[in-house]
């Protein structure tokens, strides 16, 4: 299994800012020849965030880190914004903070906000982090084990415990 996280460390605990900092990019055509599996998950994990069809074509993904998270533009088009959230539950003027920035950065184009932690949309949320495993999973199983990524199959690992512990955590509230 290859190592190729973003900056070398090794997350005990994989954040998800820091898993679409490494992905993401992959999205972009042109990483398409270096890893044909990698950059088939992160154009798939891109239209999930940004509730697209598969149909959607993803050609062009730039990136600014700022402060505050992670602007992600689209096809010259299209911006998504990933708040880094550290702890989990994103902290609201942060977030207005981040948008108004990326509002002034990008004035004509389309803004898609997205949250991987806990929101007051808990369904859409829950939803999202099912999409994500399954798109993970179907990664794992059909890129051969010496070309697989271990941030890629840690986050699945993470990610999949985060949805687990969720349903029980629901589970046991209803009874």
């Amino acid at each position: 299994m290859r190592d190729h996280y973003a900056n070398s460390e090794v997350f005990t605990h994989i954040n998800h800012f820091h898993f679409l900092n490494y992905i993401l990019p992959w999205a972009d055509h042109r990483s398409r020849e270096a890893d044909p599996a990698l950059h088939g998950l992160a154009v798939s994990i891109l239209q999930t965030l940004m509730n697209k069809p598969k149909e959607f074509l993803v050609q062009r993904v730039d990136m600014e880190q700022v402060e505050r998270g992670l602007i992600v533009i689209i096809n010259q088009r299209e911006v998504l914004v990933v708040p880094n959230q550290s702890p989990e539950i994103p902290d609201p003027r942060a977030v207005t903070r981040l948008v108004k920035l990326v509002q002034k950065r990008h004035p004509n184009k389309k803004l898609i906000l997205t949250f991987l932690s806990s929101t007051p949309s808990e369904g859409r949320f829950t939803h999202l982090k099912a999409q994500l495993v399954h798109l993970l999973k179907l990664y794992r199983n059909t890129t051969p084990d010496h070309q697989q990524h271990q941030i890629v199959n840690e986050y699945h690992d993470h990610l999949s415990h985060r949805l687990a512990e969720m349903v029980r955590q629901s589970v046991s509230s209803r009874t």
